[in-house]
């Protein structure tokens, strides 16, 4: 037993570094920091961690005090926080005033669950608003990294005067997809994903009618086991145009978007000059020789 101990030792060290997570953290030493404040002395303290590998941290406020000495790792009050290594580091947070609903939380959650804060620290990434407890960090194992790959079959296609919808090919053992939307629904939710479950495979931009002359771009990744981020897959862009005319519907007369290119797949380029769709139909995509393909809304 000795020797197998021994001999996994030796292997977690020589693991090369830039398979290694490296989480760079400095906390306050109380409760009542503001948020972006690591007050005290505690300074920078750092996690690395192996692929597969997680930490969870203690986040009792008797040792808020207390650095990181190697062998226990101390969460409370965590003010900034920064990826130092060469992957991404999916960390679990708790408010910091009690609760979820902690007055900031910092731009790195992209989800709340109960009352935990989820997200995600990508390589380089810092956050620097932060106000909450850091109760877990998971670095990726190298073979989760490797088998999530991007979503395929990506589609974009207005269905409705407000409505675009993205499909996709679900991802084998994917946990979730994560869905960017530029520009974002509402101004709040500019950088940050919209949360796809794992059966899903459908996700719906919509498009406020005083939105025109505007491209919709959105990307997806998947997540797979140990919370490993797929590459980033790129939908077609989407143009929403006003057509001419008074307020009221889509179509000619109606002031409404329509979608000029790129609805199915190909290349965002008008359609042909002249081609519009009767009053009270919108644009859903092009023919194979140009035509638009109209619809009216459902």
């Amino acid at each position: 037993m000795k020797r197998i101990a021994i001999m996994a030792f030796l292997a977690a060290v020589a693991a090369p570094a830039g398979a290694q997570c490296v989480l760079e953290y400095q906390r306050a030493d109380n409760s009542f920091a503001a948020p972006g404040r690591p007050d005290g002395n505690l300074g920078v303290e750092k996690l690395t961690l192996q692929p597969g590998e997680k930490k969870v941290f203690i986040t009792d406020w008797k040792y808020e005090k207390q650095r990181n000495d190697g062998r226990n790792y101390y969460g409370s009050h965590v003010r900034r926080l920064r990826n130092a290594g060469q992957h991404p580091v999916h960390v679990v947070m708790r408010g910091g005033m009690g609760g979820a609903a902690s007055p900031v939380v910092g731009g790195i959650i992209k989800s709340v669950v109960g009352d935990r804060l989820v997200g995600e620290v990508k390589p380089g990434e810092s956050d620097n608003n932060l106000r909450a407890d850091l109760v877990e960090a998971t670095c990726a194992s190298a073979e989760a990294r490797a088998a999530t790959p991007a979503p395929a079959n990506l589609h974009a296609q207005q269905t409705a005067p407000d409505a675009i919808v993205l499909t996709w090919d679900r991802v084998p053992n994917a946990r979730e997809y994560r869905v960017y939307v530029d520009p974002p629904p509402a101004a709040h939710l500019a950088g940050k994903p919209a949360i796809v479950g794992a059966s899903g495979n459908r996700f719906v931009i919509p498009v406020p009618r005083t939105m025109t002359n505007v491209t919709f771009n959105a990307s997806i990744e998947a997540v797979g086991p140990d919370n490993a981020v797929s590459p980033r897959a790129r939908f077609n862009p989407v143009f929403v145009a006003a057509v001419p005319g008074g307020a009221g519907g889509p179509g000619p007369g109606g002031g409404g978007p329509v979608i000029t290119g790129g609805a199915t797949g190909s290349p965002t380029t008008p359609g042909p000059a002249g081609q519009q769709c009767p009053a009270g139909q919108f644009v859903t995509g092009f023919t194979a020789s140009g035509t638009l393909i109209c619809a009216s809304p459902r």
